[in-house]
């Protein structure tokens, strides 16, 4: 689908402007991974649509959200606690 890059170039920047967390699912499946190797794969990850994911393929994107989120939070945690650190301005 040639338009992926355009559409997420727009989301990104939607996201950017309106100020919320944005996370690239087609980073997520691994950058430019060709379709064949996530629909013909075996065990396929997607539907042979190119568009739904198999339970298996929503299971390991899922994964990766959520690893995407821990580890954003634990770089959250470690700036709010270093930033504790600094003497206040007070």
């Amino acid at each position: 689908m040639p338009n992926i890059l355009l559409m997420r170039r727009v989301q990104r920047e939607m996201a950017r402007r309106s100020r919320i967390a944005f996370w690239d699912v087609f980073a997520g499946h691994g950058r430019r991974k060709q379709h064949g190797e996530i629909c013909g794969g075996q065990p396929s990850l997607a539907s042979k649509d190119y568009t739904h994911l198999t339970y298996r393929g929503g299971r390991k994107l899922a994964k990766k959200l959520a690893e995407a989120l821990l580890y954003d939070r634990i770089k959250h945690d470690k700036q709010k606690d270093s930033l504790a650190l600094l003497p206040s301005s007070v």
